[in-house]
């Protein structure tokens, strides 16, 4: 008998698919029961031969096995993958290609024509040539995202844009030409895309559901659903589904704006402002790491906007959470209000002159002050905001377009804080205060009292129409510092300062202090005990109409270490150094060491000397000794300088009694014997003798 042709062979070109199944397959698929060998056995001819014997008469030569294998199908084949949609490319039957979707950013689409073409025009624009195969929107939370398609060996696999895990669509070996039946080869494979499914078929044959739609939608999103276009500032007049508890909103006024956020579902209305309603009436919270943009709560960086109130917002609901960071990005931030300063809260900019906090004009106040600042600064308390920060911005006061305001830029009663980084400018008053408790304050125990209580590093006050002040916290650390500029082109006031340390600042250390500028009476005015200043730079100063004129330095604190240098640009009457003041104060116990430059008018006034180290060189030109006041009894001076007076470079220092000069030696008179241990060799000069004395074999001999 004649044996039916059993191999299948698919037509639709491309990728090759996998091998038919053999005929033996076929005849269990239709309810033959038993091995291989015994379906060949139960292929015999009507003479009784075998199917194998008869393909062995017939031609066939090889093994019983290898013709078993002879009888599977052949391959089928699949589709053919061209990558991202090119105009002016020739596509063929079967060809599949990524582009832009009628509802989504890419979608697949499967070119579905009987023979090739050029395409001139995109996919979703041509339905007739090509089928889409996108993912939609998903339901009751899902996001919806992009979806993207490979290839593998074995299967078309999909998974979410970008970084979601790959997954079989379908095998390869379901694509392909099932076997023909009555000898005709394997039947080409179309594929369709209905409303719920990609179904395929055999051509001329029933579609069927490869695979619905639902199945490859975007999963459930990370943070719910996907709000890249609810915005909160709307958000009470938006329902969502009950399934959905988080979401992630594009922005607080319109989708980009910086106000972008992750919002939960909370029990509650919370008590900060970190929240929005739901027109379902539930409640939604800011969900952070500890750091906020000073945006998600309405802050904008635009002409004539008052951030202030969405910066205090933020303020609160970070104290809410225990502290953090509000951050802030490039722009002019306007404040038409006080922003509050509170504890664990840091304001970090991205850069000075990048990001900018500034007063909007016709706003009086302060700009950033300490919670309760007004009833703490007179007092000596021990409470007050600590740990808190400003860092990377630009603070401006814009004082020459408000001249009626007198507010501060920065005002703070605090402690444990730090600033970074910072320009702070133009200020209506001085710039930049700071106190904390004087001594009664000093030990106030905060679980473990911090022995820098602040830190300032890179700060930079200028052209404030007063001068800023330093008055604590003690024990402080403050690190490259410039001052400049305080009430540039005004009057000198008597007292006036480029730059004033209090009292208060007592164990503080500075490194890198710079303080400049002509206007005030003197450049540095330093109150404090026990502080350090390495690296002082003080430069100009205006002669003074106040109880002690003006000069570089008026120091009036105890007990200090001051290493710098002063410098006189022009030939004002001015002084370098000032150690005290009567009625005042009495400097004692100090370490000064200060070269000066230019003309000082007097190196060093005496004016209530408690008795200090003092070591002063001089390089500008004089003829005077250069010195004024009385100097106490244990004040150690050295003196030198650079003059016209008896040799081409007179050189002047004094130590205690002893006078030299490069051409003379003078022993200062005394009206008594001297108080110290008389030993060999002591010489003084009796001014009542008129006889210099010197102490030999236990007695005082006159030498003339």
């Amino acid at each position: 008998m004649m044996v039916p042709n059993l191999t299948s062979t698919g037509s639709s070109g491309g990728i090759p698919g996998q091998r038919g199944k053999s005929a033996y397959e076929v005849a269990v698929d239709n309810g033959f029961i038993g091995t291989a060998a015994e379906w060949i056995a139960s292929l015999e001819g009507q003479d009784g031969a075998s199917a194998y014997a008869i393909a062995v008469a017939e031609g066939f030569e090889g093994t019983q096995a290898e013709w078993i294998e002879s009888l599977k199908g052949e391959a089928g084949v699949g589709l053919t993958n061209r990558g991202s949609f090119a105009s002016g490319s020739t596509y063929s039957p079967s060809d599949y290609v990524f582009a832009a979707g009628t509802s989504s950013p890419t979608s697949m689409f499967i070119c579905q024509t009987s023979e090739s073409f050029v395409a001139t025009v995109s996919p979703a624009a041509d339905p007739d040539r090509w089928v889409e195969f996108s993912a939609p929107a998903g339901a009751d939370g899902s996001d919806g995202k992009s979806v993207e398609l490979r290839k593998t060996a074995t299967a078309i696999q999909w998974r979410q844009v970008p970084d979601g895990d790959w997954s079989n669509l379908v095998l390869l070996a379901d694509l392909r030409g099932t076997d023909g039946s009555n000898g005709t080869d394997g039947k080409s494979v179309e594929l369709q895309k209905t409303s719920t499914a990609i179904q395929w078929r055999q051509t001329g044959g029933a579609f069927a559901d490869l695979v619905p739609l639902a199945d490859i939608t975007g999963t459930n999103g990370r943070d719910g659903i996907d709000g890249a276009q609810y915005v909160v500032s709307s958000m009470s007049a938006v329902t969502l589904p009950s399934t959905v508890t988080a979401i992630r909103v594009g922005g607080y006024y319109t989708p980009g704006d910086g106000g972008a956020a992750l919002y939960k579902v909370v029990a509650s209305q919370p008590t900060h402002a970190g929240k929005f309603q739901t027109a379902d009436a539930r409640w939604w919270e800011l969900q952070s790491s500890g750091e906020v943009w000073a945006m998600q709560f309405g802050a904008r960086p635009e002409a004539g906007f008052d951030s202030s109130p969405a910066i205090n917002a933020a303020t609160d609901y970070l104290v809410s959470k225990g502290g953090g960071y509000i951050k802030y990005g490039p722009g002019v931030f306007l404040l038409g209000g006080l922003v509050t300063l509170k504890s664990r809260v840091v304001h970090s900019g991205v850069g000075r002159r990048v990001t900018w906090l500034q007063r909007k004009d016709g706003y009086l106040g302060d700009l950033l002050k300490t919670q309760d600042f007004d009833t703490l600064w007179t007092g000596d308390s021990a409470n007050g905001p600590n740990r808190f920060g400003i860092e990377h911005m630009t603070i401006h006061g814009r004082k020459d377009q408000n001249p009626t305001s007198t507010g501060w830029n920065i005002r703070i009663y605090g402690r444990a804080y730090h600033i970074r980084d910072v320009d702070c400018e133009y200020c209506c008053n001085g710039g930049y205060y700071s106190r904390w408790g004087s001594v009664a304050a000093a030990w106030d125990n905060d679980n473990t009292d911090a022995a820098g209580e602040c830190f300032i590093d890179e700060f930079f006050v200028q052209f404030s129409r007063q001068w800023p002040i330093f008055d604590g916290p003690h024990d402080s650390q403050i690190s490259r510092m410039l001052v400049a500029m305080s009430r540039h082109f005004m009057d000198a006031l008597p007292g006036s300062s480029t730059f004033e340390i209090g009292p208060r600042a007592s164990g503080s250390q500075f490194a890198q202090l710079h303080c400049w500028g002509d206007s005030p009476e003197w450049c540095l005015t330093q109150n404090a005990q026990a502080i350090s200043i390495s690296d002082l730079i003080l430069d100009d100063s205006r002669p003074g109409t106040g109880l002690s004129g003006g000069g570089l330095l008026k120091m009036l604190g105890s007990d200090c270490f001051i290493q710098g240098r002063g410098v006189q640009w022009s030939n004002d009457n001015i002084k370098g150094i000032q150690l005290g003041q009567p009625g005042t104060a009495t400097a004692q116990r100090n370490r000064i060491t200060m070269l000066l430059t230019s003309v000082p008018a007097v190196a060093i006034d005496f004016s209530d000397d408690g008795g200090n180290d003092i070591d002063l060189t001089v390089t500008a030109y004089s003829s005077t000794l250069n010195w004024v006041g009385t100097r106490h009894a244990t004040t150690t001076f050295k003196y030198t300088e650079r003059g016209p007076g008896a040799g081409a470079n007179d050189i002047f220092s004094k130590f205690g009694a002893l006078q030299i000069t490069r051409q003379t030696i003078r022993i200062e008179p005394r009206s008594s014997t001297p108080t110290d241990t008389w030993e060999d060799g002591l010489i003084y000069f009796d001014a009542a003798l008129k006889k210099l004395r010197l102490f030999n074999n236990g007695a005082w001999v006159n030498l003339g």
